[in-house]
Protein backbone atom coordinates (compact mmCIF):
# COMPACT_ATOMS: atom_id res chain seq x y z
CA UNK A 1 0.00 0.00 0.00
CA UNK A 2 0.70 3.73 -0.39
CA UNK A 3 -0.69 6.85 -0.19
CA UNK A 4 -1.46 8.65 -3.41
CA UNK A 5 -2.65 11.93 -4.26
CA UNK A 6 -6.15 11.82 -6.02
CA UNK A 7 -9.95 13.61 -6.83
CA UNK A 8 -13.02 11.98 -5.51
CA UNK A 9 -15.66 11.42 -7.30
CA UNK A 10 -16.83 15.02 -5.69
CA UNK A 11 -13.61 16.77 -7.35
CA UNK A 12 -12.50 16.99 -3.92
CA UNK A 13 -8.23 16.76 -3.97
CA UNK A 14 -7.09 14.21 -0.87
CA UNK A 15 -4.91 11.46 -0.45
CA UNK A 16 -5.98 8.09 -0.52
CA UNK A 17 -4.03 4.55 0.44
CA UNK A 18 -3.93 2.67 -2.78
CA UNK A 19 -2.88 -0.63 -4.09
CA UNK A 20 0.09 -0.84 -6.58
CA UNK A 21 -1.15 -2.00 -10.35
CA UNK A 22 0.86 -4.37 -11.96
CA UNK A 23 1.41 -3.22 -15.77
CA UNK A 24 2.93 -5.42 -18.38
CA UNK A 25 5.94 -3.65 -17.98
CA UNK A 26 6.16 -4.16 -14.08
CA UNK A 27 5.51 -7.69 -14.00
CA UNK A 28 8.85 -9.86 -13.29
CA UNK A 29 10.48 -10.85 -16.57
CA UNK A 30 10.86 -14.52 -16.92
CA UNK A 31 14.09 -15.94 -16.08
CA UNK A 32 15.95 -17.16 -19.17
CA UNK A 33 18.71 -19.38 -18.86
CA UNK A 34 22.06 -17.84 -19.03
CA UNK A 35 24.13 -18.81 -22.52
CA UNK A 36 27.75 -19.97 -21.94
CA UNK A 37 30.28 -17.84 -23.71
CA UNK A 38 31.44 -21.36 -25.82
CA UNK A 39 27.37 -21.47 -26.99
CA UNK A 40 28.16 -19.10 -29.84
CA UNK A 41 32.17 -19.43 -30.36
CA UNK A 42 33.38 -20.44 -33.18
CA UNK A 43 37.22 -21.12 -34.12
CA UNK A 44 38.33 -18.66 -36.78
CA UNK A 45 42.03 -19.50 -38.55
CA UNK A 46 43.81 -17.41 -41.42
CA UNK A 47 47.72 -18.38 -41.46
CA UNK A 48 49.25 -18.78 -38.01
CA UNK A 49 46.55 -16.53 -36.38
CA UNK A 50 43.83 -18.56 -34.65
CA UNK A 51 41.20 -17.50 -32.42
CA UNK A 52 37.76 -18.84 -31.10
CA UNK A 53 35.04 -15.58 -31.00
CA UNK A 54 31.80 -15.63 -30.92
CA UNK A 55 30.30 -15.49 -34.42
CA UNK A 56 28.49 -18.40 -34.58
CA UNK A 57 25.05 -17.43 -36.85
CA UNK A 58 26.85 -15.46 -38.99
CA UNK A 59 27.60 -15.90 -42.56
CA UNK A 60 31.68 -16.34 -44.07
CA UNK A 61 30.95 -13.41 -45.66
CA UNK A 62 30.40 -11.42 -42.68
CA UNK A 63 33.27 -13.08 -40.77
CA UNK A 64 35.75 -12.18 -44.03
CA UNK A 65 34.58 -8.73 -43.94
CA UNK A 66 35.03 -8.50 -40.00
CA UNK A 67 38.34 -10.07 -39.76
CA UNK A 68 39.66 -9.62 -42.95
CA UNK A 69 42.11 -6.43 -41.55
CA UNK A 70 43.27 -8.05 -38.03
CA UNK A 71 43.40 -11.33 -39.70
CA UNK A 72 45.09 -10.52 -42.74
CA UNK A 73 42.84 -12.76 -44.90
CA UNK A 74 43.03 -11.83 -48.19
CA UNK A 75 40.11 -11.61 -50.93
CA UNK A 76 41.30 -14.80 -52.73
CA UNK A 77 41.13 -16.54 -49.85
CA UNK A 78 39.00 -19.67 -49.73
CA UNK A 79 36.53 -20.56 -46.62
CA UNK A 80 37.26 -24.03 -45.27
CA UNK A 81 34.37 -24.83 -42.37
CA UNK A 82 35.42 -28.24 -40.75
CA UNK A 83 37.47 -29.39 -43.67
CA UNK A 84 35.12 -28.46 -46.36
CA UNK A 85 34.98 -26.36 -48.71
CA UNK A 86 32.42 -23.75 -48.71
CA UNK A 87 30.62 -20.55 -49.98
CA UNK A 88 30.29 -17.04 -48.97
CA UNK A 89 26.87 -17.73 -47.90
CA UNK A 90 27.53 -20.32 -45.16
CA UNK A 91 25.96 -19.91 -42.07
CA UNK A 92 28.21 -20.65 -39.26
CA UNK A 93 27.07 -23.28 -36.55
CA UNK A 94 28.49 -22.63 -32.59
CA UNK A 95 32.04 -24.96 -32.68
CA UNK A 96 32.37 -24.59 -36.43
CA UNK A 97 35.93 -24.10 -37.42
CA UNK A 98 36.50 -21.87 -40.22
CA UNK A 99 40.10 -21.37 -41.68
CA UNK A 100 40.89 -19.46 -44.52
CA UNK A 101 43.39 -20.50 -46.94
CA UNK A 102 45.51 -19.51 -49.49
CA UNK A 103 45.66 -22.12 -52.62
CA UNK A 104 49.30 -22.61 -54.20
CA UNK A 105 49.51 -21.30 -57.39
CA UNK A 106 52.86 -20.51 -59.66
CA UNK A 107 54.68 -17.97 -59.83
CA UNK A 108 54.89 -15.04 -61.99
CA UNK A 109 58.10 -15.91 -63.36
CA UNK A 110 56.23 -19.16 -64.75
CA UNK A 111 53.89 -17.57 -66.83
CA UNK A 112 56.86 -15.52 -68.15
CA UNK A 113 58.62 -19.12 -68.63
CA UNK A 114 55.11 -20.28 -70.88
CA UNK A 115 55.03 -17.44 -73.10
CA UNK A 116 58.45 -17.71 -74.11
CA UNK A 117 58.16 -21.71 -74.60
CA UNK A 118 54.70 -20.46 -76.71
CA UNK A 119 57.06 -18.94 -79.47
Amino acid sequence: MFKEKGIDRLGVHKEVEAEPQQTEASKPLEKIPPHSPQDCSVTIMSGATTQELHLAHQTVRDVRRLLKDSFNIGSTAVAIVNGREVTEDQLLNPKDRLEFIKKAGHKGSMDRMRKIQSF
